[in-house]
């Protein structure tokens, strides 16, 4: 499919950027960095990411967003290429990260799939629905109306929202991925507890 690594950062993460930019170059993966003007938070920062991926989608085609401020171990492009094909989206599995299976069963309630998501990496693949995904993540951000929620959670509520409906068809990223993208931090609000079988 042929992705391109993509990320956005602020002025409080041009040191990370830089980290990022040689890790890139170093494996040469195919990538594009954006420095975009802050909102003067860093919840208002994180809501930028959809549009910047819609945006960058619907430029140039299937892309890879990772963190900005994830460490890069090596090149991740062709498990990612491989975890979405004949997909519309893929992402991590915070459970398979934790080196558990992941679940079969789709989650109705959209807070159950914090158990289910981990929003640091994930891949699109330009197709219409996956355009859809991205503008309902860009609603979830602009209808916040005050709730103390990030870019992560928001984007979970919407995957949930298509994928119930069945206007979304997403994929799993590889199990091996967490050994080639590392976060400098765990998500608040995850559970690391095993799930309950349906």
């Amino acid at each position: 499919m042929g992705l391109t690594l993509i990320s956005f950062y602020t002025d409080d993460y041009t040191k990370h950027a830089t980290t990022f930019k040689a890790k890139c170059e170093e494996f040469s993966i195919p990538h594009r960095l954006t420095k975009l003007e802050s909102t003067g938070t860093w919840l208002g920062n994180t809501r930028l990411k959809p549009l910047f991926i819609l945006s960058e989608v619907r430029l140039h085609g299937p892309c890879l967003w990772v963190d900005i401020d994830s460490v890069l171990c090596g090149n991740p492009m062709a498990q990612c290429d491989n975890g979405l094909a004949d997909h519309d989206a893929a992402f991590v599995g915070y459970q398979n990260w934790k080196n558990r299976p992941y679940p079969t069963n789709v989650c109705k309630d959209p807070v159950d799939v914090l158990l289910r998501m981990f929003g640091y990496v994930h891949a699109w693949s330009g197709s219409p629905a996956s355009i859809r995904l991205l503008e309902q993540w860009c609603e979830e951000c602009s209808n916040e109306q005050g709730r103390k929620l990030g870019d992560h959670r928001l984007m979970q509520y919407a995957i949930d929202k298509l994928h119930v409906a069945g206007e979304i068809d997403y994929g799993w990223l590889p199990i091996p991925l967490k050994e080639i993208i590392r976060v400098q931090r765990m998500p608040t609000g995850f559970s690391a507890r095993p799930r309950s079988k349906p």
